[in-house]
């Protein structure tokens, strides 16, 4: 298992099983590593002035796709592929939009 060394991010991937989990409620759950990362990336790109509604070519940090990450978004709420949890998270973010 390798863990993220991300600051305020949580979680690991399995080799064996090849998926990422995150723990929570005293387990382990699996997780949508390109959401988790993603919310991480947006947060942090947020919190230093930035606006979350950006152009889908846009990169964040060290090469993070951060505009494919809210265009992929908007598309996975457009077809109900997010819960309600997740837009709660994205909505949080300051300025949001969910229309580009």
């Amino acid at each position: 298992m390798v863990r993220t060394l991300q600051p305020r991010q949580d979680w690991v991937w399995c080799y064996v099983d090849e998926i990422t989990m995150q723990h929570a409620d005293g387990g382990w759950v699996e997780v949508d590593l390109f959401y988790e990362a993603g919310r991480g990336y947006m947060r942090d790109h947020v919190d230093a002035g930035g606006d979350p509604n950006v152009d889908e070519g846009f990169t964040f940090g060290q090469g993070f796709p951060l505009g494919r990450w809210v265009a992929e978004m908007r598309r996975r709420r457009a077809a109900g592929d997010l819960d309600s949890d997740q837009i709660a998270q994205i909505e949080a973010f300051p300025g949001w939009r969910w229309n580009g």
